[in-house]
């Protein structure tokens, strides 16, 4: 006699359960697409509600400094006639020097 050992290979159909190892990982695997699906979806959703709040927060903010820079103005409309003659003068004074 030899000493060569055989050894079986699985062969489809072996099993009569064969078939249901591969339909549950089919199944596990389609579960979590829809998970995973899921769960993008509703992190999109919360990324779109938040970017609109933090749109919304910044529209106001704009709003509130458009309010007081145009408060400053009517108040104080000498020195603010000096101030931005001031910006003027240094940003020409700026391009002139690099041109």
């Amino acid at each position: 006699m030899s000493d060569v050992t055989h050894h079986h290979i699985p062969q489809p159909g072996d099993e009569k359960g064969a078939g249901n190892g591969r339909d549950r990982t089919v199944q596990a695997v389609q579960e979590a697409a829809e998970t995973a699906r899921d769960t993008l979806r509703e992190t999109g959703e919360s990324l779109s509600a938040a970017s609109r709040d933090l749109a919304q927060a910044g529209a106001q903010q704009i709003e509130t400094a458009h309010d007081t820079g145009t408060k400053f103005v009517k108040d104080n409309p000498t020195l603010a006639l000096g101030a931005a003659l001031g910006v003027g003068v240094l940003l020409g004074m700026a391009l002139r020097t690099r041109s």
